[in-house]
């Protein structure tokens, strides 16, 4: 969904999808992806945003739905920030999602030395917060230290003191409401690297319509000479297997370092 103009990353563009129940005749919308750094909604040109773009689907054998898009930091896109830095993938070498530390209102900077933080899958714990249990995720140093922020799925940010789990808190632009921050968020200070990221969600479909799983993200994109990779818009392919069983495919499209 394009909120208020046609541009292409960086804008407030979120991930919608639509379902019919009676063969097309009629419609019903929710938001899949959503960044919420800026209201979603009409308004206009908004190159700080945060964004998904691209989505491409496909639905497996099982009935599984699979929806890919590709999801930017707040200001960034192929054409402006971050689209062509080959410094950094937002993965170290064992595949370890990184952060920075940087500063609240900013968009995250380029220089891949500052990301001297990281998401700790290994050291996941589950918390109570508003009476629903949630899976995080520390940020630590690089010597391994808690830093007292953590992450959910969605790479929101939770503050975690006496083993008790609260939302991090910013205020969404122009309505100056309290969100959750998010490290793709230029209103946060912890923040991932400026550069595209594939996200990926499942999906079970059900008599009421499709229940949404937690989001990831593939780490696929090689450092030393892709700028960009990212999905192409469109959909996806089941390739059955010999024997049984079969493959999810998604195409995706990328520039080189030097060149298109």
């Amino acid at each position: 969904m394009r909120w208020g103009v046609y541009g292409d990353s960086p804008e407030n563009l979120d991930g919608l999808v639509s379902i019919s129940k009676d063969g097309g005749k009629t419609w019903e919308w929710e938001l899949v992806n959503e960044f919420v750094d800026y209201p979603s909604q009409n308004g206009g040109h908004k190159g700080n945003s945060a964004s998904f773009i691209d989505p491409t689907f496909i639905q497996g054998g099982d009935g599984t739905v699979y929806m890919m898009a590709d999801a930017w930091p707040a200001g960034t896109g192929i054409w402006g920030t971050g689209g062509a830095s080959c410094e950094s993938t937002g993965f170290d070498e064992n595949g370890i999602f990184l952060i920075s530390r940087g500063k609240a209102g900013a968009i995250a900077g380029l220089d891949a030395d500052q990301y001297t933080y990281y998401c700790d899958a290994a050291a996941k714990q589950t918390f109570s917060v508003d009476g629903a249990q949630v899976e995080l995720v520390p940020i630590k140093d690089k010597d391994g230290a808690l830093t007292g922020s953590w992450v959910d799925a969605y790479f929101d940010l939770y503050t975690v003191a006496d083993g008790a789990a609260s939302r991090t808190v910013v205020k969404q632009h122009e309505t100056g409401k309290d969100i959750h921050a998010n490290v793709f968020y230029s209103q946060s200070e912890w923040k991932a690297y400026p550069t595209c990221y594939i996200w990926l969600v499942k999906g079970t479909p059900t008599q009421d319509g499709i229940d949404w799983g937690e989001p990831s993200i593939l780490n696929v994109k090689r450092k030393d000479d892709q700028p960009f990779t990212g999905i192409c818009p469109g959909r996806g392919l089941v390739v059955p297997l010999q024997g049984g069983g079969e493959r999810i495919m998604f195409q995706i499209y990328e520039s080189k370092q030097g060149g298109n």
